[in-house]
């Protein structure tokens, strides 16, 4: 199911965009972002999850996120796998594929798309139950599923279960009214809100940007150009921190696209891909200057109420609740990460504001399901045709604010999101009408996870539950043979260059394993540090849910070297001497 070759598009979707600096478990996500056609086993035998091929939701820099924590608040919104701009160049030369013509629509509305013959299994619910009860057997409470899992069939809900605390301190619950950050969710509602306004006449796609916003300086950029993340504009949350932007505060749009405006672009409009959350943030202050209200007016007028979703709001505005009005944060679970110590501690993100049409916008898992209810009905959003169009390859295997992959016989439309102490994804089956959707408020599960591992079983396909490693124990007596300063060896760097950014590659650079009171732990320099645990033999693991494993060695003599891996990415550092009294 999973072994053909990934696209072009799935190994170069590393070049992704977060909502803030990498934050301190750099590491365990990035070593995970990497895709493969085929994965390399570590030395050790690990369980996988088989994983729809579409990019994965976090880490961008390929070596720093991976080995300090979860899906977190620099959380990147797309993953796979970085390469050199000359080797994304080569490619596109051998592809010979632009985007300033647009799409060629393919009908993938349900009403034209070709059912397979699928059987939801008598049992999904028990099915489903098994597998979620399975996170955190071994791991611990900050590593249980925390969040909503939601399976579909043609509008009907055939399974919805939520887990855990919406707020820990408060003791309270997680149910479908629940408000979650959405992340990068956000930009298929952005699209759905652009094509409304062509289909009204207030502007075409092949529009350069300019035409909308006067003060935009690139004359060649045009909103298709933003709608397919193939613009060229830097992608402004990487930048976050160095621009001064503050958590909590609220800032206005102008003062966010003051980060990245005046940059020069990356590369010619329409000649690569490069997802890029400047250009979902542009065109959400394009639909505010056309619409002539904020974003969340039109957002909450013209595509929540249309779809029925009236818990749903994008930014601080308010909702309507049975005719009443409410503050939007309301009911808005609180975000958590983990910290060294392996425990979940609320996030303190960014005001939503900093977000905007990019991922500024807050829904539940009730809305998400009329959602898909209100895109598989054509004239409630969109014309059928606006819908073909959205959901018809545009670079490869992504659409208007949509990845479209064929899966299991059929075509899946889908995205994954993350921001600050939240992530989500949704996968929508064109042809059996299945859909499955996952929410969670903490970083310590990748809902891309949940989805591959549903959507299977919701397919018929068997399942083991979730296999954490169990940890053997190490005794602190041992510690002495590691500790040091550990540095990435020329023959890594070469290798991994081709494949991970040189600023990303740079944060592996150096690691120092020291001895915490009794507990080992890597340090990744300005990024944080990650424990260690035990897998004997001189082999470690991290509770990071996605396989890192840590090996010293040699074998049986003083330690020289320690190997990272996380699937087909290793990471070899060579041991820096201790210095001579």
């Amino acid at each position: 199911m999973h072994d053909e070759p990934h696209t072009e598009l799935e190994r170069r979707a590393l070049a992704a965009w977060t909502p803030d600096q990498p934050p301190p478990d750099f590491v365990e996500r990035v070593m995970r972002a990497a895709a493969r056609p085929q994965p390399v086993a570590p030395p050790i035998d690990l369980p996988t999850i088989a994983r729809l091929r579409w990019p994965r939701i976090v880490a961008a820099a390929v070596a720093a996120v991976a080995l300090a924590g979860g899906i977190t608040a620099g959380i990147k919104l797309w993953t796979g796998e970085r390469l050199s701009a000359t080797h994304q160049r080569d490619q596109r030369d051998q592809r010979g594929q632009r985007v300033e013509e647009g799409p060629e629509p393919v009908s993938l509305t349900p009403a034209a798309a070709k059912a397979p013959t699928s059987e939801v299994p008598a049992d999904l619910a028990a099915q489903v139950d098994r597998y979620m009860a399975s996170f955190g057997e071994h791991h611990g409470d900050a590593f249980k599923f925390q969040g909503s899992v939601i399976v579909r069939r043609n509008g009907e809900t055939l399974y919805s279960r939520h887990f855990g605390r919406a707020d820990i301190a408060e003791d309270r619950p997680i149910t479908g009214d629940t408000r979650f950050k959405i992340g990068s969710l956000t930009q298929q509602f952005t699209a759905v809100a652009i094509l409304q306004l062509r289909e009204q006449g207030q502007l075409r796609l092949d529009d350069p940007v300019r035409t909308h916003l006067p003060w935009y300086p690139q004359a060649t950029v045009t909103i298709r150009h933003l709608l397919t993340h193939s613009s060229g504009i830097p992608n402004y949350t990487d930048s976050l921190g160095t621009a001064g932007v503050k958590p909590a505060t609220r800032y206005a749009a102008q003062d966010i696209a003051a980060i990245f405006k005046d940059a020069p672009l990356e590369f010619k409009p329409g000649s690569e891909f490069d997802p890029s959350n400047s250009g979902y943030f542009l065109l959400g202050m394009i639909i505010e200057k056309l619409a002539g209200v904020p974003l969340g007016e039109y957002m909450q007028t013209h595509v929540f109420a249309a779809a029925g979703m009236d818990r749903s709001s994008l930014g601080g505005g308010q909702v309507r609740i049975g005719g009443v009005a409410m503050d939007a944060d309301g009911k808005l679970a609180t975000g958590y990460t983990f910290s060294e110590d392996e425990l979940l501690v609320p996030v303190v993100g960014h005001d939503l504001s900093v977000y905007g049409g990019a991922a500024g916008m807050v829904s539940t898992p009730t809305d998400l399901s009329r959602w898909d209810s209100a895109l598989r009905a054509p004239g409630t959003l969109l014309s059928p045709a606006a819908l073909d169009e959205m959901f018809s390859p545009v670079v490869e295997t992504y659409g208007l604010g949509w990845i479209i992959v064929k899966e299991r016989g059929q075509t899946m439309v889908g995205h994954p999101g993350g921001v600050e102490g939240f992530n989500g994804a949704i996968a929508r089956y064109l042809g059996d009408g299945i859909t499955v959707i996952a929410l969670a408020n903490t970083e310590a599960i990748d809902c891309r996870d949940i989805l591959d591992a549903v959507a299977a079983i919701a397919h018929g396909e068997p399942m083991p539950p979730f296999a954490e490693p169990v940890e053997v124990p190490v005794s602190p007596a041992m510690f002495s043979r590691f500790l040091g300063t550990f540095r990435l060896t020329p023959a890594a760097r070469t290798s991994l260059a081709t494949r991970v950014d040189r600023e990303d590659l740079a944060m592996m650079e150096e690691v120092k394993i020291y001895d915490d009171n009794g507990r080992l732990f890597m340090l990744v320099p300005t990024h944080g540090a990650k424990w260690l645990h035990g897998l004997g033999e001189d082999r470690f693991f991290f509770k990071d849910l996605a396989g890192t494993i840590a090996q010293f060695g040699p074998p049986g003599a003083p330690v020289t070297s320690l190997r990272l891996w996380q699937d087909d990415l290793e990471f070899v550092l060579a041991r820096v001497p201790a210095p001579t009294p």
